[in-house]
């Protein structure tokens, strides 16, 4: 699955190197190909604002993408994407989407909590060997926790032991 390659990607790029693991996770390096996809060009500064790092990590963060292929750097003029960095960045949009804030207060109070919605969700959930491996890389990446649902047929669905627990719209909005 091509989504499955495009992922090794953003893992490659925000992997630890020489025993140092970088500033910034795949989760970061996705935003910053959205960015400037979306912008069509970025400085430093910018990435820096937007993603929430500070300089070195954002230094090291360009230079990987540089190395892969997925950026061109330019004093003058800033960062821009590749065509492979383009490809790369339209590829994955098709498949993740990136919700910034949800308010899920019978959840977690007064928390700041940002979501994820991976089409062919539940293949991938199978493919890394179940949703407590998938709860477990997220965690591994930097995220305090993870909710993991499924949705398929105008339903929400909870994966739990033996299967999958449907959750009714009063439980999701209360």
């Amino acid at each position: 699955m091509k989504i499955m390659k495009d992922a090794r990607i953003l893992l490659k790029v925000a992997e630890e190197r020489g025993g140092v693991k970088p500033g910034f996770s795949p989760y970061h390096v996705f935003k910053a190909l959205d960015s400037l996809h979306t912008r069509g060009v970025g400085s430093r500064h910018e990435l820096m604002r937007l993603l929430g790092l500070g300089e070195a990590s954002v230094k090291t963060l360009l230079n990987r993408l540089r190395e892969a292929g997925l950026v061109i750097i330019s004093r003058p003029h800033g960062t821009k994407l590749t065509d492979t960095g383009k490809g790369l960045i339209s590829s994955l949009k098709e498949v993740i989407r990136i919700i910034p804030s949800l308010r899920l207060e019978s959840v977690c109070l007064n928390c700041s909590i940002s979501g994820l919605i991976l089409r062919s969700g539940r293949f991938i959930m199978d493919w890394v060997g179940g949703v407590i491996i998938l709860r477990d890389m997220i965690v591994k990446e930097g995220a305090d926790g993870a909710l993991i649902l499924t949705y398929s047929g105008g339903v929400f669905r909870l994966p739990v032991m033996g299967g999958l627990e449907e959750l009714r719209n009063e439980e999701l909005s209360h």
